[in-house]
């Protein structure tokens, strides 16, 4: 994340291997704060132009799996995505109504 700007500059699930992180993807950002204390809460704020893209990449299924890191590794699209860190209360994420 881009302290400065809140832009995030790479997302990566971590998992038992660890992190592989292309050092490109910051040469152009002068700050970075690295996270991995955060929690994926997954709600989303989107401009209308989201949904354009899921229909012209009909292989995206999951905005959190397939949208984010579609939109920031792809030499095509220059959209930028920013984070909002909630630092008091509490999110979660409902999977049924009925839970």
């Amino acid at each position: 994340i881009n302290p400065d700007t809140k832009q995030l500059v790479h997302y990566q699930s971590m998992n038992r291997r660890g992190l592989q992180v292309d050092v490109h993807r910051f040469e152009a950002t002068p700050s970075v704060q690295a996270r991995y204390d955060l929690e994926y809460a997954h709600a989303s704020i989107c401009s209308p132009e989201v949904l354009c893209l899921f229909t012209d990449e009909f292989d995206w299924q999951d905005l959190h799996n397939d949208f984010v890191p579609g939109v920031m590794y792809s030499e095509i699209l220059s959209y930028q995505i920013y984070t909002y860190i909630a630092t008091e209360g509490y999110s979660g994420r409902v999977v049924s109504l009925h839970s």
